[in-house]
């Protein structure tokens, strides 16, 4: 990490922080929160900043910022500093009324929608100018209760030393106001690594009205065109959804998770991120919509009914309400909730969203207008722009033609084959993992493609060194391929690293003692390195402890990575037995604890995904998609030109000989 330096000159820039730093290992690090504005001083070609957030100063990530103009630094500054209190006035009894006409009205009274310039719909305070996205999790809290009027009971997991389930009526004994009203509530549940940004749309025309969707009654012909009479989706059973003792959900009912996913008294973000990476598991979308549906026609349980006033039971189904139209907003928008072969529920949505009754609510309106854009084939997954830096100048060979091994430089090399992991890697999708640990999803070959090109990589690596006849050429070899593994592991390649390193360390390689002679000890040392990350131990301590310190871009070691996929899908059931007095029809419940830790890793995934600033070079690339197209040699052969390169000693011949007669070769 470089040394602090002396305060900046006054040419600063301001970034936005895209991602949560609170604790960052070294000292010299400045720690910082989501949608914290720092000034950033002096920028550093390492990625590492030197920068300024209010009194404190430290270096911060470059990939974790997004640039803003001085007048939005200042604005945001200016409106971080106000507080928001809960408001205790109560409205009037008419339905609906606008901030605008109540009697009296507070500071906190003034919380309306607005749409921003990158089209997301946030509220804002227009009396104080403060923003509902900057503020934490309790903040959002009071900012519905300004919203609401009413006595509200929140519900919250308590806190145990076991895992439990929520008492007999299911409510906790926390009260706060309500007040005014709400007519969208954006969850903020972005919580995607720095590849992506989750936004809505730019509201460039007027929204489409039912009319646009030609044929539109054709569609599920079998869809109800009107709410219910009675809503048949009550609020489920307490002990249908199981919490541990942090609070997370381990397990659940699918109407269970799919009420907690949309609950009026909370938002659990990560609960939220989980569900929608991993949905698929134990629900098909179809399935999915029609919870979603039912729950939006959902009313209070009916023994709340004699406890709370009408109008508190209509205001806890809007906010209801809202959450199922944001959840279907985010199935548009999140990157891999919803497959090609799932466009028929963009059907069902549009079909539900242009009922009388839901049309009304302004998240309707946002809703066509994605699926609209969705259906020209537009993306609606907007990335983060990177930073337009100049990439390092490319080591080109002279030759364009029939180019060979030593014509291109080693550190060139690496750079190419990052350029073609990179891109393999930046094609797995949250459903490949998926894939992998519930077999009855499908197959992918995303996942399957990377991990072939780490193979063919040490196939070709062994077969170049034992196609050489001279051993001292041979070593020259090795030194070559040692230097290009060094420069992917300066690069971050941990992909190319590891298939080199797994080639040089094959058994074909290694027993050449007359060639590894020859290899310097300087290589050598370069090569340890390596080994280091790529094997180390069996728990791989030392990768592990690296990978956490990485700055993106990077292509992590993928074989680590499916260690941990597989160890979930064979590690965890993916249900598990009921509590008592869950109800007699339930059958086994779904574990989401599993789903969780599922989640988690693939989000580990995503966050690497960023492409690498490097130059394609045409003539290196058909080089390395040649002599990786032409592998075919088994382990077999290349080890039987081993031995013919640099034959048994006396004593190993009679230790093969033992071991085959033994049965053990």
């Amino acid at each position: 990490m470089p040394q602090a330096a002396a305060p900046g000159p006054s040419t600063s820039a301001f970034y936005r922080a895209l991602y949560d730093c609170p604790t960052p290992q070294d000292p010299s690090c400045l720690p910082f929160r989501r949608n914290d504005v720092i000034e950033v001083l002096t920028k550093e070609s390492s990625g590492w900043w030197d920068s300024l957030l209010g009194d404190k100063r430290g270096w911060v990530p470059s990939n974790f910022l997004v640039e803003i103009s001085s007048a939005e630094a200042a604005s945001t500054r200016s409106e971080t500093k106000l507080d928001v209190h809960t408001s205790n006035h109560h409205g009037s009894d008419s339905d609906e009324p606008a901030p605008s006409e109540l009697e009296g009205a507070g500071v906190d009274d003034f919380w309306m929608p607005e749409l921003g310039s990158d089209g997301r719909i946030f509220y804002v305070n227009t009396e104080t100018g403060q923003h509902v996205g900057e503020l934490s999790d309790m903040d959002v809290v009071d900012m519905e209760a300004a919203l609401w009027g009413g006595e509200f009971e929140l519900q919250r997991p308590q806190r145990s030393s076991m895992p439990h389930v929520l008492d007999d009526n299911g409510e906790r004994n926390v009260t706060i106001d309500l007040e005014s009203k709400l007519d969208l509530l954006d969850d903020d549940q972005d919580v995607e690594p720095p590849a992506y940004e989750d936004v809505a749309f730019q509201a460039e025309s007027p929204p489409p009205t039912a009319s646009t969707y030609e044929g539109i009654d054709e569609i599920l012909s079998d869809f109800p065109s009107a709410p219910p009479p009675t809503p048949q989706y009550v609020e489920h059973a307490p002990t249908e959804i199981i919490f541990d003792p942090d609070g997370g959900v381990r397990a659940g009912t699918a109407r269970a998770l799919v009420e907690h996913l949309t609950a009026h008294d909370r938002t659990d973000h990560n609960f939220v991120t989980a569900f929608l990476m991993t949905f698929k598991s134990f629900m098909s979308p179809d399935e999915l919509f029609d919870h979603l549906v039912q729950r939006f026609w959902s009313q209070p349980a009916q023994n709340m009914n004699a406890s709370e006033p009408q109008r508190r039971g209509q205001q806890k189904q809007r906010i209801i309400q809202i959450r199922v139209l944001n959840t279907f907003k985010s199935l548009l928008v999140d990157d891999g909730a919803l497959e090609l072969a799932d466009g028929h529920v963009l059907d069902r949505v549009a079909e539900f969203i242009t009922l009388p009754e839901v049309a009304s609510l302004p998240a309707a309106a946002m809703l066509l207008t994605l699926i609209e854009r969705t259906r020209r084939g537009e993306s609606i997954v907007k990335m983060v722009a990177l930073r337009q830096e100049v990439p390092p100048p490319p080591l080109v060979p002279r030759l364009t033609r029939n180019v060979e091994l030593f014509d291109i430089d080693p550190l060139e090399l690496a750079r190419q084959f990052t350029i073609v992991d990179s891109h393999l890697f930046q094609k797995i999708r949250p459903v490949d993992c998926l894939h992998l640990i519930w077999d009855e999803l499908g197959q992918s070959n995303n996942i399957d493609d990377l991990i072939q090109t780490v193979t063919k990589t040490s196939h070709w690596v062994q077969r170049s060194v034992l196609t050489e006849t001279d051993f001292r050429r041979r070593a020259g070899i090795i030194e070559y391929f040692i230097s290009v593994a060094n420069h992917c592991r300066t690069l971050k390649n941990f992909s190319s690293m590891s298939a080199f390193v797994s080639g040089l360390s094959s058994p074909s390689v290694r027993r050449l003692k007359q060639t590894w002679a020859q290899v310097s000890r300087t290589s050598v040392a370069l090569l340890d390195a390596c080994e280091d990350i790529a094997e180390g131990d069996g728990l791989r301590l030392n990768y592990r402890k690296l990978i956490k310190s990485i700055v993106p871009p990077c292509v992590p070691f993928m074989g680590f990575t499916l260690a941990s996929l597989y160890f979930i899908r064979d590690g965890f059931p993916d249900t598990i037995a009921p509590t008592a007095g869950t109800p007699a029809n339930t059958s086994n419940v779904i574990n989401f604890w599993k789903r969780q830790k599922a989640s988690e890793t693939i989000h580990e995934i995503k966050r690497w995904q960023t492409p690498f600033n490097l130059h394609v070079i045409p003539s290196i690339q058909a080089y390395i998609q040649k002599n990786l197209g032409s592998i075919d040699e088994s382990p077999d052969s290349l080890f039987s030109l081993s031995v013919e390169l640099e034959p048994r000693t006396p004593e190993q011949e009679n230790m093969s000989r033992m071991f085959q007669e033994s049965g053990f070769v």
